[in-house]
């Protein structure tokens, strides 16, 4: 045993204990950890928005929103389980199609980021913390818990307030998305948006030819893997799946205002 231990304190001396710089579990029943995750996360996706390496962060930002809003749904539910907020049928319906379309919006943005593409190690660290807190919460262990047991857990009333506030500061950053997918220029992968292009015609996603049948990227591109400027049918679908994520996320942040405004009918107590 004692060869044992000074084996595995000669490996980790000067490792894991010193690069650790004082990070520690903070205790579950600390409630502060789900509003501060995502204030830090609303920063700094805008910070990283406003910087040169937005487009290969574009994924990250919009997975993350859908993220917020599919957890939201779940604390949601868990609240009114635990009479915390008052039952309603227009901010769950509000917050699905929110999720849905930041989805959406995510997938196409993905078509369009190179495999190789580096994240922003500072919002990687912001969107892990938000999963990490919402996890908190709403899992036991790897598996997903019961609303019953979700409902019974220290910090979800205030964890619902943020989630709602949270879905309100979506809704201007989905308008940041807008501006995006007008940007000039923008470049994806050939084989991605070739079949991107082809799907988005034949599902009337996007204007189709008027010449018919038309080959929107180059085999010898695909072949060799370049990337290129995305075809018009990828900048019509990306730009209308921006708005209805813009018009989805405004919709749930007026019902999560109003589900904050005493005597709605959707009304949440302060929890201070």
């Amino acid at each position: 045993m004692s060869v044992s231990e000074r084996v595995a304190g000669r490996y980790l001396d000067g490792r894991f204990t010193e690069a650790l710089q004082g990070e520690a579990i903070a205790a579950i029943e600390d409630d502060t950890r789900l509003p501060r995750a995502l204030a830090g996360w609303d920063i700094q996706a805008h910070r990283t928005l406003a910087s040169d390496t937005w487009p290969t962060n574009m994924v990250l930002i919009t997975r993350t929103q859908g993220l917020i809003a599919g957890a939201a749904m779940v604390l949601v539910d868990a609240a009114q389980l635990a009479g915390h907020l008052e039952p309603t049928d227009r901010l769950n319906p509000a917050v699905v199609e929110a999720d849905q379309a930041w989805s959406n919006l995510a997938s196409r943005w993905g078509d369009l980021t190179l495999p190789h593409a580096r994240l922003d190690p500072d919002l990687m660290c912001a969107a892990a913390e938000v999963r990490a807190a919402y996890r908190e919460l709403t899992h036991d262990a790897t598996t997903m818990a019961s609303l019953t047991t979700i409902a019974t857990r220290p910090g979800l009333e205030r964890g619902t307030m943020a989630s709602l506030r949270s879905l309100e500061s979506g809704s201007e950053l989905s308008y940041v998305m807008v501006e995006k997918a007008s940007t000039p220029g923008l470049t994806g992968p050939a084989r991605a948006v070739s079949i991107r292009a082809h799907n988005d015609v034949e599902a009337g996603l996007a204007t189709p030819p008027a010449e018919g049948d038309v080959v929107w990227v180059s085999p010898a591109d695909i072949l060799a893997r370049r990337t290129i400027l995305i075809p018009p049918p990828v900048r019509e679908s990306l730009r209308a799946a921006s708005a209805t994520t813009a018009a989805a996320s405004c919709a749930a942040a007026a019902v999560a205002t109003v589900g904050q405004v005493p005597g709605s009918g959707v009304a949440l107590r302060s929890p201070c």
